[in-house]
């Protein structure tokens, strides 16, 4: 369709005179009769254009039963003059996650693009879209195909938009695949963001206890074990890495467990006996009072990355794994996968491509065990948190990030699944706690979280704006759900849960507060998107998740890469019927 007729059929559809889409456009009678006869076209970077579409979009409000977007309107214009067809919110999607898997910043797109930082920022918040969309989308996928070329990052572009790893290599070039991809639709189905997030709300705490007969079968593989067992490929790295494991928990205090891998995971994460198995061990380790480091490679596909959390979940949970990563680029050509605790030792290497060529070793001798240890322990020491991760017992250091985090300059966006604590006044409190037979040292400590939450994150709002998005559910919406007191930073395993009344009337405090300070922004949903947690963003430097139900747990995550996927998948996936 060319541009003349998409004009004439939204006036048809619209049932509305040329006139009238000029004085709600301010383009003038002649221009507009010259673009409906096909004698003139805007250009497809016209102010023209912006006006048309905004005009149609306003008098279909006005007329029209189901009403045209102006981003609709726009779009399907500029189709009609450049050819070219483009989803915008898909684009918005796939731009975000595209960032998001290549670790690419804000300021880094800028520069390559000799663009202002803060004008990528706005197209990215959907505060403004580029003039030339088709230029912009060339302009991405140009600098993508010439920066990130290696065989791992077309692993990841390759796994991202489900294409083949050979269409980046053969026929069209990298930029044109990669540009289609960007702007023709096609969504992205990925949702690993949210499955971790899924699973860190829907736990429940499960037993961890071991049944004589799997001990006494542990301990007696780990006795008849030789001193050094070689294996080879695939199906062996699995082999010795499960050995490893089930020694490990046959220990009586297995200690301090590192553990490392680039290998690549499709046939673990596949293998579900492999899974269960290997979740057996892990929980046997923690059951007799090992703690595990392990430290991730995150330069692999992102739903490698994420899966790999996820699976970590319920060990999460028990405060006793501490998930690490390194900096600096992993694998591509080689290969490593390593292992240490007490006096047992695993270690392979492998070239990519020719993983079933490789070779690992579980060892208990004491050369072999030694200089793995050795290795390991550099590494670690190489390594940073990838996620710092608070269960009950260590209060104090959540405090401390939690004061450290506000302290820091820069926008706060909350999405919440009950209400900010620190918005409840003294009357309130002191009625829930009445009502729920809250006394002595609990009630004080519950009080004293309080009154620190409100210090801290007043300092913070005075300083920076704080958007909090808060359910506002209805009568029937709140006694199918559950809202409780939002005290995660006590992590007591106590929930405080409130009464339909007492809820209306915290919101009602919420708002109040929101009308008499500047920097707090208040949105309302009417279900949350996780029953029991909260997301806490600090833009472009932190995200903490708090979980308000038992059992508790607090994440604070910094790591550049991960950063950014939480904040491209879930504030702008979540709100927009993107989760499954």
């Amino acid at each position: 369709m060319v541009f003349k007729d998409c004009l004439n059929m939204y006036l048809e559809k619209l049932g509305c005179t040329a006139r009238e889409l000029s004085d709600v456009s301010d383009v003038s009678p002649a221009v507009l009769s010259r673009y409906r006869s096909g004698e003139r076209v805007p250009g497809a970077e016209s102010a023209q254009l912006t006006a048309l579409a905004k005009g149609i979009a306003i008098l279909s409000g006005h007329k029209g039963p189901s009403p045209f977007s102006e981003e609709e309107v726009y779009l399907a214009m500029l189709q009609s003059i450049t050819g070219i067809r483009i989803d915008y919110s898909a684009f918005l999607m796939n731009l975000h996650a595209l960032l998001a898997a290549l670790s690419i910043g804000n300021n880094e797109l800028a520069r390559a693009l000799n663009l202002d930082p803060s004008y990528i920022s706005r197209i990215l918040s959907q505060k403004r879209r580029p003039a030339d969309i088709p230029s912009f989308i060339a302009m991405i996928s140009s600098y993508i195909a010439r920066r990130y070329n290696s065989k791992n990052d077309i692993l990841i572009i390759a796994d991202l938009t489900d294409r083949n790893t050979e269409e980046f290599r053969s026929g069209k070039s990298y930029a044109d695949v990669l540009a289609e991809w960007l702007g023709t639709g096609t969504r992205m189905r990925v949702n690993n963001v949210s499955k971790f997030l899924q699973a860190l709300d829907r736990y429940v705490e499960q037993p961890n206890e071991g049944t004589e007969e799997e001990e006494e079968s542990s301990r007696t593989f780990l006795e008849a074990f030789p001193e050094k067992r070689m294996y080879r490929g695939y199906q062996g790295m699995y082999e010795a890495e499960t050995d490893f494991l089930r020694m490990a928990a046959a220990q009586e205090a297995p200690g301090k467990v590192i553990v490392y891998s680039d290998w690549p995971m499709e046939k673990m994460q596949a293998d579900e006996e492999l899974r269960k198995r290997r979740l057996r061990n892990l929980r046997a380790i923690i059951r007799h009072g090992g703690t595990i480091y392990v430290i991730h490679n995150i330069h692999r596909p992102f739903r490698e990355i994420m899966e790999s959390l996820e699976y970590w979940v319920p060990f999460y949970m028990t405060g006793k794994v501490f998930p690490y990563y390194l900096k600096m680029p992993q694998g591509d050509p080689f290969l490593r996968i390593q292992g240490i605790c007490g006096d047992l030792a695993f270690a392979g290497t492998g070239i990519s491509g020719h993983e079933k060529e490789g070779r690992i070793f579980v060892a208990r001798n004491k050369e072999d065990v030694d200089f793995c240890r050795q290795e390991l322990d550099w590494l670690l020491k190489s390594a940073v948190p990838l996620m710092e991760i608070f269960v009950p017992g260590i209060e104090e250091f959540y405090t401390g990030i939690w004061k450290e985090t506000l302290e820091q300059p820069g926008k706060r966006t909350v999405e919440m699944c009950s209400l900010p604590i620190f918005t409840i006044s003294d009357s309130l409190l002191t009625s829930m706690m009445d009502r729920l037979a809250i006394r002595g040292k609990e009630r004080e400590e519950v009080f004293s979280y309080v009154r620190f939450m409100k210090e801290t994150a007043g300092k913070s709002i005075d300083q920076s704006v704080f958007q909090l998005i808060v359910p506002d559910p209805d009568e029937n919406a709140f006694s199918r759900g559950h809202y409780v007191l939002s005290l995660a930073g006590l992590l007591k395993g106590r929930e405080y849960p409130y009464t339909y009344e007492e809820y209306r009337e915290h919101l009602r405090l919420t708002e109040e507060q929101e009308r008499s300070t500047r920097g707090l922004i208040v949105s309302r949903v009417s279900t949350p998107v996780y029953r029991n947690l909260n997301l806490i963003f600090h833009e472009e430097h932190c995200l903490l998740i708090t979980r308000n139900s038992s059992p508790g747990i607090n994440i604070f995550m910094q790591a550049p890469g991960i950063l950014q996927a939480f904040e491209n998948f879930t504030l702008k996936m979540e709100h927009t019927g993107q989760t499954e």
